[in-house]
């Protein structure tokens, strides 16, 4: 709940692995989850500077 609004209903797993949005994210990850700004590119996510990370297909 943040400023009196339901972020997200679901198991502490289902939070963990697939959090609604970055304010999810951020409270239920311990230690605390890093955000990195950028974009899905195909199979490849790509920062503004330039460094491309693989992206891993989980089956939910």
């Amino acid at each position: 709940m943040k400023d009196g609004l339901v972020e997200q209903v679901g198991t502490p797993l289902d939070l963990y692995d697939y959090p609604a949005n970055p304010f999810v994210a951020g409270f239920i990850g311990s230690p605390a989850m890093n955000f990195i700004k950028g974009s899905v590119k195909g199979d490849t996510f790509q920062t503004p500077n330039g460094i491309e990370l693989p992206m891993l297909q989980k089956s939910r």
